[in-house]
């Protein structure tokens, strides 16, 4: 089942990148922002208010709702009219929230020190917390780098998944589509692993990649 989704992932990828071959980065960051803004809608802005996390509701709410000054004046008003009802311990949350900036370093660090389940539960954090945040498809690209060095085979076909589904033409997709070709030559499955070194060799342009994919094809394909 989990090769099923992923190969037709990597057909959608394939007709993806011949029809937007050159998407520039700030285009893709848009269509990211667009995916989660959907995701999230008024129930994330109304589980924020609950939370009484006032910092970032403001920046929130200008993000998914349309420019208006009543809208603005009527969540100004709302905000002024709940901070004086929460408990005093909500507002201090607010200041010791973690950012995404944080939550990145740290994961990141984590990682790289081999602290690998540390490491995902806070970049995991990023994502639920921050999921507009530039910082999110390096979040998944770390979460699928410390699967692989965890030999959890699964996770790493899985958040490939992801990554091929909302970011198909992001270098950082193509590097973790390498590694699920690893998983795959080192369960065997070698046909398969090839025709995930190919797609990589026929969707992205990078040259450091598009080198490494055609290295592990030819070794394989003898």
């Amino acid at each position: 089942m989990a090769y099923t989704s992923i190969v037709m992932a990597f057909l959608s990828l394939l007709f993806l990148g011949e029809v937007h071959r050159h998407v520039n980065g700030s285009e893709q960051y848009e269509k990211v922002a667009n995916f989660w803004k959907d995701q999230v809608g008024h129930e994330q802005i109304k589980r924020m208010v609950l939370l009484g996390q006032f910092a970032e509701f403001k920046q929130e709410v200008a993000y998914l709702l349309p420019e208006s000054k009543e809208i603005e004046k009527s969540q100004n008003l709302q905000l002024r009219s709940l901070a004086s009802v929460l408990p005093v311990q909500r507002a201090e949350k607010v200041y010791m929230r973690e950012s995404a900036d944080t939550l990145m370093k740290s994961g990141k660090a984590l990682i790289k020190k081999r602290g690998f389940a540390q490491g995902v539960q806070l970049l995991q954090r990023l994502l639920d917390n921050h999921p507009d945040s530039l910082h999110v498809i390096e979040a998944h690209y770390l979460i699928i780098e410390a699967y692989h060095q965890q030999g959890n085979h699964a996770s790493v076909l899985k958040w490939t998944e992801k990554m091929v589904e909302i970011f198909p033409e992001n270098l950082l997709t193509g590097y973790a589509l390498l590694k699920a070709g690893q998983v795959y030559e080192r369960d065997g499955r070698f046909s398969d692993a090839i025709d995930v070194y190919r797609t990589v060799v026929s969707v992205y342009s990078d040259k450091g990649l598009v080198t490494r994919a055609q290295k592990a094809v030819k070794k394989l394909d003898l």
